[in-house]
C-alpha cells in the first residue's frame, strides 16, 4: 500500500496539482495497489481526486496526531506522534487509521512548502516517516521547501531525515538548511506536462493575468492591491483581456473585488476553473503574481511577468528559486516602487532550455519511487482497476 502526506483538500491550486500529478504517475505505473493521502481536509480531497486512482482512499490521521500535541513545540509534536504510532492508547480516536499507515509499504511526503517554522506542528509527518522507515518502509520527501527554518527546529528535521530514502527538496536554501546539497532537483509540478497545465484555448483571449493572495501576508493588502494596479496602468492591457485567477477560494478573490469597479470588463478565472482546465497562461502575456505556482507555470509557457513575496524568507525563497532555474520574472519587493514592464514578445527561454534537465531529474526521482513510465499507445486510456484487483 502506497501512503502519500499531503495538503491536498484546503482547496490551493498548487497543492492539488501536486497531489493530482503523484496521483495520475501512481495510476500509470501501479494502479492495482492501494493509495491512502492523508491531508488535512480528506472529504475535499476524496470527491476533487475520486477519479485520479482507482483505489484512493483519503484520511487525516498524521494531520490529526499533529494537531492533537500538547503543545506548538516541534520536539513535543515530534514525540507525541512516535509515541502513539508506538502505543495507538495515546490516540485511540484514530486507531483504523494508525493500523493502515503501519500497513503501509511506502510512506511518501509530498512536495510543498509546509513543513517549516510558519505550521511548527507539521514537524509531526516527518517523525511519522522516521517510524516508517525504522521498521522497513521505503519512505520518500520529494520537493519539499523547508524555509524558514530557525536553528532549534533545524537539528530535529535533519535527525528526522536521516533514515528517509529518498529526500529531494525544491530549492538551494532548503537544501542547506538540510545539509543536503545534492537533494536539490525542484518543485513537484515539474513532473507534470506542460499541456495537463495549461488552458491555451483562453489563455489567446487574455494579455495579463494577476494573482494576488491575502493570506500569510507581511505587507497591508492595500499596498499589494496599489501596486497591482499601477503595474496594470503601465501595461496599458485592456481591462477586457485581463484576468485575476485564484489559487485559494475566496482569499484571493480580494483583489478583484477591490480592482472590478476601477477596471470595467476585468475577468475572473476561480480556482476549479484551474484545475479542469489549466492556467490561461501563453508566451505573449504579462504576469503580476505573489503566488508560487502561477509563476511557475506562465514561465514555462514562455511568458513574462513580476513577482511580489508576500513574507520574507518564505515567498521569496520560492520565487528566487525559479529565477535560478532561469525564469527572467522580475522579484519586486512589496516596498519596491517600481513598475516593471517586461515589454513585448517571449521572455528569454532561459528556463524553456533547462526544462528537460530539471523534468529528467524528477522524472529520476519518480522513478526511484514507483518504476518506469508505463508505455502506451497513443490511444490508450487511463488505466482502471484490474480484474479482481478492488
Amino acid at each position: 500500500m502506497h501512503y502519500l502526506i499531503s495538503t491536498a483538500g484546503n482547496p490551493n491550486v498548487g497543492d492539488e496539482l501536486i497531489t493530482r500529478t503523484w496521483l495520475r504517475l501512481l495510476a500509470d505505473r501501479d494502479p492495482g495497489e492501494e493509495v491512502w493521502l492523508d491531508c488535512p481536509n480528506p472529504a475535499g480531497a476524496q470527491a476533487l481526486f475520486a477519479d485520479e486512482h482507482p483505489r484512493l482512499r483519503c484520511v487525516d490521521t498524521l494531520f490529526r496526531l499533529c494537531w492533537e500535541a500538547p503543545s506548538d513545540v516541534s520536539w513535543n509534536v515530534a514525540s507525541f506522534v512516535l509515541m502513539a504510532l508506538d502505543d495507538h492508547g495515546h490516540a485511540p480516536r484514530w486507531v483504523p487509521g494508525l493500523r493502515a499507515f503501519a500497513r503501509a509499504s511506502t510512506v511518501h511526503l509530498l512536495g510543498g512548502g509546509y513543513v517549516n517554522d510558519i505550521w511548527p506542528r507539521h514537524v509531526g509527518l516527518l517523525a511519522a516517516l522516521d517510524w516508517a522507515a525504522r521498521r522497513g518502509a521505503s519512505t520518500a520527501v520529494t520537493g519539499q521547501g523547508f524555509a524558514p527554518l530557525d536553528r532549534d527546529q533545524g537539528p530535529l528535521v535533519r535527525h528526522l531525515l536521516e533514515r528517509v530514502d529518498v529526500v529531494d527538496v525544491r530549492d538551494a536554501v532548503s537544501a542547506r538548511l538540510i545539509g543536503r546539497p545534492e537533494s536539490l532537483t525542484g518543485d513537484d509540478l515539474w513532473l507534470a506536462d506542460l499541456g495537463d497545465l495549461v488552458d491555451h484555448e483562453r489563455a489567446q483571449d487574455l494579455d495579463a493575468l494577476v494573482c494576488v493572495q491575502g493570506d500569510l501576508l507581511d505587507v497591508s493588502g492595500e499596498r499589494l492591491m496599489a501596486q497591482c494596479l499601477e503595474h496594470l496602468r503601465r501595461w496599458g492591457v485592456p481591462a477586457e483581456r485581463t484576468a485575476v485567477i485564484e489559487c485559494i477560494p475566496r482569499v484571493d478573490r480580494q483583489v478583484f473585488d477591490g480592482l472590478d469597479r476601477l477596471l470595467p470588463g476585468l475577468q475572473f478565472i476561480p480556482w476549479m476553473e484551474i484545475l479542469e482546465r489549466g492556467f490561461p497562461a501563453a508566451g505573449h502575456q504579462r504576469w503580476f503574481s505573489s503566488r508560487f505556482h502561477p509563476h511557475l507555470v506562465a514561465a514555462r509557457t514562455g511568458a513574462r511577468g513580476v513577482a511580489v513575496p508576500v513574507r520574507s524568507g518564505y515567498y521569496d525563497v520560492k520565487h528566487q528559486s525559479l529565477v535560478e532555474a532561469g525564469s527572467s520574472w522580475r522579484i519586486l519587493s512589496t516596498e519596491d516602487t517600481d513598475v516593471w514592464d517586461p515589454g513585448d514578445g517571449r521572455s528569454s527561454g532561459q528556463l524553456a532550455r533547462n526544462e528537460q534537465r530539471i523534468r529528467a531529474r524528477k522524472e529520476a526521482v519518480a522513478t526511484t519511487l514507483y518504476g518506469a513510465r508505463a508505455v502506451r499507445g497513443p490511444g490508450d486510456a487511463r488505466p482502471t482497476v484490474p480484474a479482481g484487483a478492488a
